[in-house]
C-alpha cells in the first residue's frame, strides 16, 4: 500500500508507518509533504496513492478568526479531493486529523462530508492507533454520517467553492504581480503556474483575472495561451502576422495567389475589389454628368482607313502627272521636223 502523508513532522509519519506495519503485517511505501499545495501537486503527477493522511494543522495561519481559517482549510481540502483519485477514477480515501476545536455535528464536518471526506478524526480519537485503523479500512459513507452525527438534509453535496476565491488569496496574487512591476516577461509564466499548480477551477480563475491590474491583463492577453482560452480571446493580428489559414479566412484571398504576388512584385500590392474581363475590347463612352448625354468617341478604325486612302490617292495622282509629262514630251518629239 502507498500512502501520502501531509503532517507537520516526518517523525509523526514514521511512527504511524512503523505502528501500522507491526500491527497489520503489511509494508507501507510512503511520502511526506508539508504544504497543502504540495499535496495537490503530488496528486496531480502521481495517481498511485492508496491513502492520503492530512493534518488540519499542517500550516499555521496568521488570522485568528476561526471561521475564516475553516473556510481556507475547506477550500484547500475541496481542491485536494478533486485530485484524490487513482488512474481508474476511483476516489482515494482522505484521512483528516482535525484540530481540537471541531466537534461532532459541526458545520465544518457537514461541509467536508459533502465533498466526500469520510475519515475525519476528532477529539480523543486522534491517536496513531485510530489512524492506522482507518488506513487499513476506511469508513463507508453511512459510517461517516454516524460518526460525524450529521443529518443528510443538512449536507450540500455541490462544490461550494467553485465560484468563490478566498480574499486573501486574491490579495496575495495581485500583490505578486505588482511586485513584478515592469518585468512583464514573467507575467505569462506566473499566470500559468497559478492556473495549473494551484487547483483553481475555471470560474475561480475568471474571478482572479478580473481582479488583476489592467496592464497585467493586457500582457496576458498577448502572451498567455491559458489566459486566451479562459477568456475566449481570438487574436487576428496584422496580415503579415497571420497564418495562411487565418489570411484566407479574414481576407477571402487564396494563399497561393498572395504568395505568387509577393514573389513577383517588389512594391506594394493593390488588389481591386472586382475585375471584369472580356475577349472583345470595347472603348467605353464618356458621359456628361450634368446633362446625361453620351458623347461617342471618334472611331479610330475609320480614321485610320481614311488616312490610308488619302495617301493612296496622292500616290496615284503623282504617277498620273508623271505619265502625262512623259506623254507630252513624246508628243513634242513627234512634231519636230
Amino acid at each position: 500500500m502507498k500512502v501520502l502523508f501531509a503532517v507537520s513532522s516526518e517523525k509523526i509519519s514514521d511512527t504511524i508507518v512503523k505502528r501500522y506495519q507491526k500491527e497489520y503485517r503489511e509494508i507501507l511505501s510512503y511520502k511526506n509533504v508539508f504544504y497543502f499545495n504540495a499535496i495537490l501537486k503530488e496528486l496531480q503527477k502521481d495517481k498511485t496513492y492508496d491513502r492520503i493522511v492530512i493534518s488540519e494543522d499542517l500550516e499555521q495561519f496568521s488570522n485568528t478568526n476561526y471561521d475564516q481559517i475553516d473556510k481556507k482549510i475547506f477550500d484547500r481540502l475541496d481542491n485536494i479531493s478533486d485530485e484524490a483519485e487513482d488512474i481508474n477514477g476511483t476516489d482515494t480515501p482522505i484521512i483528516l486529523i482535525c484540530s481540537d476545536r471541531h466537534t461532532k455535528g459541526s458545520s465544518f464536518l457537514v461541509k467536508i462530508f459533502g465533498i466526500g471526506i469520510y475519515n475525519a478524526l476528532l477529539g480523543g480519537d486522534r491517536k496513531i492507533q485510530d489512524i492506522c485503523k482507518l488506513i487499513n479500512k476506511p469508513r463507508m459513507k453511512k459510517e461517516a454520517k454516524q460518526y460525524y452525527r450529521i443529518d443528510a438534509e443538512d449536507v450540500n453535496y455541490s462544490k461550494q467553492s467553485d465560484k468563490e476565491v478566498d480574499e486573501n488569496q486574491i490579495i496575495n496574487i495581485t500583490n505578486y504581480f505588482k511586485r513584478l512591476g515592469k518585468n512583464t516577461s514573467k507575467y505569462a509564466e506566473s499566470f500559468e503556474k497559478i492556473a495549473n499548480d494551484q487547483g483553481y477551477t475555471q470560474e475561480q480563475l475568471k474571478i482572479i483575472v478580473n481582479c488583476l491590474p489592467t496592464n497585467v491583463r493586457k500582457v496576458l492577453g498577448r502572451e498567455s495561451l491559458t489566459y486566451q482560452k479562459l477568456m475566449n480571446i481570438t487574436t487576428t493580428g496584422d496580415a503579415d502576422q497571420m497564418s495562411g489559414e487565418e489570411l484566407e479566412q479574414n481576407t477571402g484571398i487564396k494563399v497561393d495567389l498572395l504568395n505568387n504576388l509577393e514573389s513577383n512584385v517588389s512594391g506594394p500590392i493593390v488588389i481591386p475589389s472586382s475585375v471584369k474581363t472580356s475577349k472583345n475590347k470595347k472603348i467605353p463612352s464618356a458621359k456628361k454628368v450634368d446633362s446625361g448625354e453620351t458623347l461617342e468617341l471618334p472611331n479610330i478604325e475609320n480614321k485610320s482607313t481614311k488616312v490610308k486612302k488619302v495617301v493612296k490617292d496622292s500616290k496615284e495622282e503623282s504617277l498620273l502627272k508623271k505619265k502625262k509629262k512623259k506623254h507630252h514630251v513624246d508628243e513634242d518629239d513627234d512634231l519636230d521636223p
